[in-house]
């Protein structure tokens, strides 16, 4: 019986990896289901990242895509999704879990990385305009449409308009409906504009 309860204190993960953090102490007291270490894999990675509404009605599991590391920037891996979020984690803001393969042996979890994903274009007339400028925080009674803030020249402020996306390319947003031409949309310091802020235009020169 003691034998038995020593092979029981063998610890055994699922696969090779690295031990990324311990959390008991030895001759400590774990209670049942407690976390004891933290491994990950070194051979594969996952990446976590939130899309829109309109985005993630484009994404299925096993849809290929490349990521790209922050402090690397000249690498590139690729890698494909293997969860897709039926339930936004905020308003508008749906997770997405992208696994990478064959990542560099001085890869570490935890990096921050840049994900591109590429949809088929349709041949629609339209406006392209830089993801940045996507408004996180829709209000759910908007059916969860798209948004941009667009600048008012005779207010010098910035307002709220709905649009239908169509597509996404080279990270940039592909817009079918809800712009016109002369339109000026933000895409800087979005997350901190509200609706009838007022706002300078950068200079061009």
């Amino acid at each position: 019986m003691a034998q038995d309860n020593l092979e029981r204190l063998d610890l055994r993960a699922p696969f090779d990896g690295i031990i990324n953090k311990v959390d008991v102490q030895s001759y400590g007291n774990v209670s049942a289901g407690a976390p004891v270490v933290t491994v990950y894999r070194s051979d594969r990675f996952e990446v976590n990242f939130t899309v829109n509404f309109d985005t993630v009605n484009m994404l299925a599991v096993g849809k290929p895509a490349q990521v790209r590391f922050a402090a690397r920037p000249e690498t590139v891996l690729d890698g494909f999704v293997t969860e897709v979020g039926a339930h936004a984690d905020q308003v508008s803001s749906f997770p997405v879990v992208l696994a990478v393969n064959d990542a560099p042996a001085d890869v570490r979890a935890g990096m921050a990385v840049e994900v591109v994903l590429e949809f088929e274009v349709i041949d629609t007339p339209g406006y392209s305009i830089p993801l940045a400028a996507l408004v996180d925080d829709v209000d759910p009674e908007e059916d969860n449409k798209a948004q941009v803030y667009v600048y008012d020249p005779e207010t010098s402020t910035v307002k709220r308009r709905p649009i239908k996306i169509y597509g996404v390319k080279h990270n940039q947003i592909l817009v079918a409906e809800g712009l016109k031409p002369g339109d000026r949309v933000a895409s800087a310091g979005v997350p901190f504009l509200r609706e009838g802020m007022r706002v300078n235009l950068l200079s061009t020169d």
